[in-house]
């Protein structure tokens, strides 16, 4: 059966590494912000926190401010695949080629109490570390 309609969209954008997820009730997604999701599937800030634990770590492309907002209310899209550049804290160019874990939506961490690996580490530069995702 022929086309009749374009295929691009949600799968175009998961090829990419990208995908749009739904923004938990009460979180607030900057860009670039490192992020998981709660218990229900919803978007929010990364932490090594245990109600994230198991959880997907991604990258946040642009933001969504949902605090006054119901869970889905709104909407982030967050990269899947790819390289991330996250401030480096602790981490030195010798950790090049190391998992990085998620600390908080801005810091990466070598260890993880609670399960939440992001990547592999390409590089250090000044204040960033590159991280490969996926």
């Amino acid at each position: 059966m022929p086309l009749t309609r374009d295929r691009i969209g949600d799968i175009h954008e998961q090829l990419l590494g990208q995908q749009k997820v739904p923004v938990a009730a009460g979180a607030h997604i900057h860009i670039g912000a490192l992020v998981s999701y709660d218990a229900a599937g919803f978007c929010v800030p990364a932490l090594d926190d245990g109600s994230q634990t198991g959880k997907a770590v991604h990258y946040a492309i642009d933001g969504a401010n949902n605090q006054s907002g119901a869970n889905g209310d709104k909407q982030v899209t967050v990269m899947t695949i790819g390289v991330a550049l996250v401030d480096k804290g602790t981490i030195v160019p010798a950790d090049r080629g190391k998992a990085a874990h998620a600390a908080t939506d801005d810091t990466l961490a070598l260890t993880s109490t609670n399960d939440r690996p992001i990547g592999t580490i390409i590089a250090v530069r000044n204040r960033l570390v590159a991280v490969q995702i996926g």
